[in-house]
């Protein structure tokens, strides 16, 4: 029951962090995240498994996907797992699910000339 209850206190951590990652307040900001987006809005879940405050929680794949999808302020698309087919691992997990605000997400996809300068600022660091 322990185990159970640490595995819930993270995934509920994580939830609040990736919520937070898309939220108004942080996207108005993060130029990286919003250069990351495909132009529907979707994030691979890969790379906000590689944030640095996830890295810090270190949810697996699974607890990652768990959150994501357990949150209603985030829209998920992942593969389906397992009917017949063989399950995903974690590798696929990460790379094959996308995650995007629930709320007007392509309002934050950057144009394609500011994101060509997001990542040129980016990759001057």
């Amino acid at each position: 029951a322990a185990a159970a209850n640490v595995e819930a206190a993270l995934v509920g951590m994580v939830q609040a962090q990736v919520e937070y990652y898309f939220s108004i307040e942080n996207l108005c900001k993060d130029l990286y995240l919003r250069w990351r987006m495909d132009p529907n809005g979707f994030v691979q879940l890969a790379e906000i498994a590689g944030f640095n405050r996830m890295l810090a929680l270190a949810p697996t794949p699974r607890q990652l996907l768990l959150a994501v999808q357990r949150s209603p302020l985030l829209e998920v698309k992942s593969p389906p797992s397992g009917s017949g087919a063989a399950a995903l691992d974690d590798t696929a997990v990460l790379l094959e699910s996308r995650i995007r605000p629930t709320d007007n997400p392509k309002r934050w996809v950057l144009p394609a000339a500011a994101a060509e300068t997001a990542a040129n600022a980016i990759g001057d660091d």
